[in-house]
């Protein structure tokens, strides 16, 4: 089955999408974290860290940043 044979597939009742009969209520009210909720989600380094490998003359700069997950 192609591209083309599976656009039937939005037809079908119960069907998994947004729209009129199945889905999310577009009148529902939505709540978004405020800037203050989601600076506080946020954990990342104050500056890359710097570790030499070995005898090699290779380093290894590493920085991080890390967002907690919003699930309405």
């Amino acid at each position: 089955m192609g591209c083309g044979g599976s656009s039937a597939a939005k037809d079908v009742e119960g069907g998994g999408g947004g729209g009129e009969d199945g889905g999310m209520d577009e009148d529902a009210e939505y709540n978004p974290l405020t800037e203050e909720e989601v600076n506080a989600r946020i954990v990342c380094s104050t500056k890359a860290d710097l570790f030499p490998l070995g005898d090699s003359k290779f380093t290894l700069r590493y920085a991080y940043l890390s967002q907690r997950g919003y699930y309405p």
